[in-house]
């Protein structure tokens, strides 16, 4: 099988092929269900000691890595520890702050030691579980070649789960969508990953079947909050307020999404309906605005506008444009000027932690 991966060249990050590359060769001990909740994957089981402060963990047998390597519970609890001791994933993953240590009981039970009680740290174990350089997983299949140009996975026959059906995966990576599905169409590649809604007419036919499903991230534009007047709750309100979360939906992305309310998807577990969330209200956004102070200026160059700003967007990303021109326009609408900055994906989370020149 040979997938297209659009917007796949993406050198210098985790995305891309990169992403695809992980998705099939490595796991984790957890994985989060559809509705948020840790279920075992490489994990068979665990259990919390009466006190909260122990969670035992029972490795699923005969596990292996690519190379051969079995999956004991002294080279699980190592892999984890390393992964701990990394001050990026400690960042990244909270309940580490709360591991005092991690040891080994026979083959197949890890034991976690916590100063104190970490509920999330179920949720945590699903960071990769993968070991030497260049790094192996444990997944169906392994890569066996990778550069800029092409990716390469065969099935592994170790599979603890049965060995997979489709032999040979080659991955290769397009910079736009349109050059992806339309190798699809030419017969060049068997699959596409990530067809927007607006080109699925196109590409749908006798020969072409669209696939859908749910997935659980979000677009979102994330402001600079040490810029004026981001610093405002006022004009952050007014900014929400401003956006008819709906009408994007519906003219970025055809209809396929639903409004965000907070860091939590509707089908989690914690995700509380009753709380009320924004709604689109062009009124109160202007009648904030105003009260922070922010009226249209005639008097600048181009058009009134309470303030302007510019909004960083990495190059080659259609969904991104089409959502960042629908927020554009919701926005023009109460006198607020967004104008986009667009660069290369492998500068963009560079600029974005970059706090003091950023805006959004």
């Amino acid at each position: 099988m040979t997938i297209g991966v659009p917007e796949g060249v993406v050198q210098g990050t985790e995305l891309g092929m990169q992403t695809l590359a992980s998705m099939l060769s490595v796991e984790s001990l957890s994985q989060l269900s559809d509705d948020g909740r840790p279920v075992p994957k490489l994990a068979e089981s665990w259990w919390w000691s009466a006190d909260g402060l122990r969670l035992n963990i029972n490795i699923r047998p005969g596990i292996q890595f690519h190379d051969g390597t079995p999956l004991t519970a002294t080279l699980a609890a190592k892999i984890l520890q390393d992964a701990v001791e990394k001050r990026s994933n400690r960042a990244l993953f909270t309940s580490f702050a709360d591991i005092k240590g991690i040891h080994s009981s026979g083959d197949r039970q890890v034991t976690i030691d916590l100063a104190q009680p970490s509920a999330l740290l179920p949720d945590d174990l699903e960071i990769p579980i993968e070991r030497g350089n260049p790094a192996v997983g444990t997944g169906p299949y392994r890569v066996m070649e990778r550069d800029a140009q092409k990716l390469v996975l065969e099935r592994f026959p170790g599979y603890y789960l049965g060995t997979p059906n489709v032999s040979r995966i080659t991955a290769k990576p397009f910079d736009t969508l349109r050059t992806a599905w339309t190798s699809l169409l030419r017969g060049d590649v068997d699959m596409v990953t990530d067809v927007p809604p607006d080109a699925v007419q196109f590409i749908q036919n006798e020969q072409v079947r669209v696939v859908s499903f749910g997935r659980r991230y979000q677009y979102l534009v994330a402001l600079n909050l040490r810029k004026h007047p981001f610093d405002s709750p006022l004009v952050r309100r007014a900014l929400n307020a401003a956006i008819d979360r709906p009408g994007l939906i519906e003219h970025a992305l055809q209809g396929h999404g639903v409004p965000s309310t907070g860091p939590l998807w509707p089908k989690h577990w914690a995700y509380n309906s009753s709380i009320a969330s924004y709604r689109f209200d062009p009124g109160l956004a202007a009648s904030l605005l105003n009260s922070a102070g922010l009226r249209a200026d005639k008097n600048t160059v181009g058009p009134a506008a309470r303030f302007r700003f510019t909004c960083l967007i990495p190059e080659n990303f259609n969904v991104l444009e089409r959502v960042a021109l629908e927020v554009q326009k919701q926005l023009y609408d109460v006198g607020v000027d967004m104008q986009f900055e667009v660069v290369p994906i492998k500068d963009f989370d560079l600029r974005v932690r970059d706090v003091d020149s950023t805006q959004c």
